[in-house]
């Protein structure tokens, strides 16, 4: 079986990967905007970021039979082990967090307090991170989609049971 080292649930990707797009979109922009350079940069840098939010769901090993599987299939004899260190999606996701948090801090309290509008922008810079970060160690909880799909293949399970035993008795 393949490592947990991409096994993330897309439910919480795409939150995430909106999350940190957003935050670092406009911890970049307010950093731009704040330094006097063009607001090109403030969009380059979010790009960047999600296009790396793209390659993470691309390279996710959905079905456990990646690049993981053939090389345990190869002979022990014939493969050179290499060390390698594997992080956890999670930490990753969780350093991105946190980042975006010190990001955010750094915005506080090198430019103050936002005024007008930028209060619900700085908000969200704040809450998102922290959203995130709460829903990732939460653990590898079951949503309710999940939940509702294993009852209803449960449920066609024990229809399909009930009529073998009906043939069975005729």
């Amino acid at each position: 079986m393949a490592p947990d080292v991409w096994n993330i649930h897309p439910f919480l990707l795409l939150p995430l990967g909106l999350s940190v797009s957003f935050s670092f979109w406009y911890a970049c922009w307010g950093t731009a905007k704040a330094k006097g350079y063009g607001g090109w940069v403030g969009i380059a840098l979010p790009i960047l970021s999600i296009v790396g939010v793209i390659i993470l769901i691309l390279l996710r090993d959905k079905t456990n039979g990646g690049a993981s599987d053939v090389r345990e299939m190869s002979a022990p004899k014939t493969t050179i082990s290499t060390p390698q260190v594997q992080v956890p999606m999670r930490d990753i996701a969780t350093l991105l967090n946190i980042a975006l948090l010190i990001s955010a801090a750094y915005l506080l309290f090198s430019f103050g307090l936002p005024s007008g509008s930028n209060v619900w922008y700085f908000t969200v810079m704040i809450l998102s991170p922290l959203a995130s970060l709460w829903v990732i160690r939460r653990g590898p909880a079951q949503d309710w989609l999940s939940l509702f799909l294993q009852r209803k293949a449960l449920e066609e399970q024990m229809k399909v049971d009930e009529l073998k035993k009906k043939h069975q008795i005729r």
